[in-house]
């Protein structure tokens, strides 16, 4: 503080926490970061510039660090960290930036490899991933059919992941789940391998693709596989090097393309220029940083066109060709070529006018000459007289000997033998298997790039990127705080990584159904759950067969003539003692599907059930209401998640209670509220009403008020605002507006709590076919044991949800069922 009082806060500052703490002496994590938090709050309000200098350094035993990492799960996440201090953090994900040229061109090699190197000079757990595996390599390398920058990077970058690791889907597989308009399933994929990826990861790079062929805008392709990562955009523009316009021009298309990424939801995190021409490359630089001075796009500078970058290769046209070299080292390919010759003449005919055009173009002033000559196989003349002539100094530089098969005639052994003798160092010879046709044609096509092997152009990449980009810039803009946000995607990924970790039982009772029974096989098949259904077993398989579905990995249970019915029966007599409930009428009870899977969830025989694909609410929790009712919440109540394009939000209660009181609307808050925490929500609970905070009044905001007191008196650690309107809760804009002063959850709610059933239930399904949302629930909220209801319309993917979402349910209630059993033995 006194430092950042006296005016240090003007330079780059790392104030550093180090704590070393010893398994014996170490306090509560909860303690610990408060004391952090608390710090940071006062620092930060004194002197607001020494935001970014923070960066916390801990280390504790690791079981404790993953409590400070949960207690700092809150608005004062430290994201925010000195640009140059280092990537490590007390976060759980990976700090992440999607650099994607906005040109749809694929020059990015010298942005990717310079944003690699430091990171690397960072963190040592650095990744690169590609979710479209773009533009494989061909040729005879070992690096055949990886994507070219996957390649680039394992090989220049020294990056030990398998090549598989680092895309999501291949090219041609993903052109082909987006003609047949498959986005999602593409999207499945990528995700999957994305996360498995970050797991390991402190900082991952990420390269958008241009996929060929491929019709469509590839900057909203880019920009929705973005928003589905949450990550942030880094903008790459290449500059035409004959007319790369004003900076006024250049500024206005930056600006245009953020506006496109963003209206697909995409985070714009800044914008580097690609290709800036030499001569005009300071104008356009400091030009294009005024025009952006108050734009907010963050302007990183430019990286200037370089001719040895800009200048194809041999390796490159050998890649592009699929060529095998057949003579001279590897790494003569790795050199410039400034154009193709093809060879058609006598080989003195041919080096005369090799001759005439080198001292054409001294005469022009042009003094690097070197072609990449092109003659058939048959022509073991040239091959011989260029290889001498080459080694001897006699002709100009040549960048190498193409052969292709016109004459079909293969090297003969005398001038193989001749060959061998002139040693490693003679002129490189690239055999290609096409006619001189197609092998003109496709050398005509090649564009220059930098390969795994280009090491001079690797070389120079790094260094461009080091003089000429403001790389802090990148870092500050990656390290300020933006809240994550829970896609739906990830969500889903989320519960299913909580089913596996913690495997459950549940019981279906509607194995007569195609759709419960394609569901059972998918869930047992991803190994979501562990699955009963209910029916007799030959008419199960019988069933599964006449719908061509596999439930081999799941446990059928005959109601009927089940060996528990007896003991089920004195469970529900008991259970029904004030009723009056005779054995008889117990037995009878049991042969309903969903009394007998309720009871199996009750006496632990099974986690949690779903069902009602086929029956009405009340026949799927009505047995639940009467068994699996604690004492300590007498309320039940439910849930949906709205899984929304970018977000997932929590409604509650639109299923169930038809006009709470205030002390039961409280309930349903708090305990959503502590749904949503389950599932990976951070709860910040809207009470939602008509008026916000007292623009209004009436009964019912009165009702809202009084809900909202009661909730924040029996839950003082949750965020809860109230009363207030939809759009102030969920919409930054808006509540900007329309609340007055600091509020956690204005504008960014998570919960939102509906004042009655007939708002609720209409809202949900309105929000529903109005945005395409996906709806998970009703999750009933309040049993002693999780018990969910479908909708009779359910598709498989709906039960599948549910099925997972009961499963989470299931391992938290036993979770909590343990700490209160540790308490109390502990007390």
């Amino acid at each position: 503080q006194n430092l950042l009082g006296k005016g240090f806060c003007s330079q780059r500052y790392l104030i550093s926490s180090s704590c070393a703490f010893g398994e014996r002496n170490f306090r509560a994590a909860g303690q610990i970061s408060a004391r952090i938090l608390d710090l940071f709050r006062q620092t930060v309000h004194r002197y607001p510039r020494s935001q970014e200098f923070w960066c916390f350094r801990m280390r504790p035993p690791v079981a404790s660090l993953r409590g400070v990492r949960r207690a700092l799960s809150s608005p004062w996440h430290p994201r925010w960290q000195c640009p140059r201090a280092a990537f490590g953090s007390l976060t759980d994900d990976a700090d992440t930036v999607f650099c994607t040229n906005v040109s749809a061109l694929q020059g990015s090699s010298p942005v990717l490899l310079g944003l690699l190197d430091y990171f690397q000079r960072q963190t040592p757990h650095v990744g690169f991933f590609q979710p479209i595996g773009a533009n494989p390599l061909n040729g005879a390398s070992r690096y055949t059919g990886e994507p070219k920058h996957v390649a680039l990077m394992k090989h220049a970058m020294g990056l030990k992941d398998p090549s598989e690791s680092m895309y999501g889907v291949a090219e041609e597989e993903a052109k082909r789940l987006l003609t047949l308009g498959r986005f999602d399933e593409l999207m499945d994929r990528i995700f999957v391998k994305y996360q498995a990826m970050k797991k390991a990861k402190d900082v991952i790079l990420l390269e958008g693709a241009t996929v060929r062929g491929l019709l469509g805008n590839h900057n909203e392709l880019n920009a929705k596989i973005a928003a589905e990562l949450d990550t942030s955009i880094l903008m790459i523009m290449d500059l035409n090097r004959d007319n790369p316009g004003t900076a006024s021009e250049i500024a206005s298309r930056a600006l245009r393309h953020r506006r496109e990424l963003q209206a697909d939801r995409a985070s714009v995190l800044g914008l580097l220029l690609n290709k800036v021409p030499l001569a005009a490359h300071a104008d356009i630089v400091s030009g294009v940083a005024a025009e952006l001075a108050d734009s907010g796009l963050t302007f990183a500078g430019g990286i200037p066109y370089d001719r040895i970058i800009g200048t194809a290769r041999v390796n490159e046209f050998a890649n592009a060709l699929g060529a095998k070299q057949i003579y001279g080292r590897p790494e003569l390919i790795d050199s410039d070529v400034t154009g193709i010759m093809v060879a058609a003449q006598s080989v003195h005919g041919f080096l005369d006018k090799l001759e005439a055009i080198r001292a054409q173009r001294e005469a022009e002033g042009q003094t690097f000459f070197r072609p990449l000559v092109l003659t058939t196989k048959d022509r073991q003349d040239l091959v011989l007289g260029l290889a001498a002539a080459s080694l001897s100094g006699a002709c100009p530089p040549l960048g190498g000997l193409v052969l292709c098969d016109g004459g079909a005639c293969a090297i003969t052994p005398p001038v193989h033998a001749i060959m061998a003798r002139l040693g490693p160092d003679t002129l490189p010879v690239l055999e290609v298997p096409h006619g001189a046709f197609e092998t003109a044609r496709r050398m005509a096509r090649v564009n220059p790039g930098i390969l795994p092997t280009s090491v001079r152009k690797v070389r120079e990449a790094r260094a461009l990127f080091g003089r000429h980009v403001d790389v802090d810039a990148v870092a500050s803009g990656m390290a300020v705080h933006r809240e994550p946000r829970l896609t739906p995607k990830r969500f889903v990924w989320q519960i299913e990584e909580l089913c596996r970790a913690a495997p459950q039982r549940i019981v279906l009772p509607e194995a007569h159904d195609h759709r419960v029974l394609s569901a059972a096989a998918e869930v047992a098949a991803r190994g979501i759950a562990r699955v009963t259904l209910l029916g007799e077993p030959g008419e199960v398989a019988a069933a599964a067969a006449r719908f061509n579905v596999d439930v081999s990995r799941c446990e059928v249970e005959d109601h009927r003539s089940s060996t528990r019915l007896d003991a089920y029966a004195d469970f529900l007599v008991e259970a029904r003692k004030k009723k009056a409930l005779t054995k008889a009428a117990a037995l009878d009870q049991l042969t309903d599907i969903n009394m007998f899977g309720t009871i199996m969830v009750a006496m632990g025989d099974a986690d949690g059930m779903v069902s009602g694909a086929t029956c009405t609410t009340a026949n799927t929790i009505r047995p639940a209401l009467q068994v699996l009712k604690t004492p300590d919440r007498r309320l039940i109540s439910s849930v949906f998640f709205m899984c929304l394009p970018d977000r997932v939000l929590v409604y509650g209660d639109c299923a169930v209670n038809v006009e709470p009181t205030a002390a039961e609307l409280a309930q349903i808050a708090t305990t959503s509220a502590d749904t949503a925490a389950a599932f990976g929500v951070e709860p910040r609970v809207a009470m939602l009403s008509y008026s916000t905070l007292g623009s209004g009044a009436g009964p019912q905001v009165d009702l809202v008020t009084e809900a909202t007191a009661l909730a924040r008196a029996a839950r003082p650690d949750l965020a809860i605002e109230g009363p207030i309107q939809y759009d102030a809760a969920v919409d930054p804009g808006v509540a900007a507006t329309k609340v007055k002063g600091r509020s956690e959850v204005a504008g960014r709610a998570t919960v939102c709590v509906f004042p009655d059933l007939n708002t609720g239930n209409n809202t949900y399904k309105a929000v529903q076919q109005s945005t395409g949302a996906i709806a998970i629930g009703p999750l009933m909220q309040g049993l002693a044991r999780p018990v969910n209801d479908l909708s009779r319309g359910c598709t498989v993917a709906d039960i599948v949800n549910t099925v997972a979402c009961t499963a989470v349910q299931a391992a938290g209630l036993k979770a909590a069922a343990q700490q209160a059993t540790s308490a109390a033995a502990a007390a």
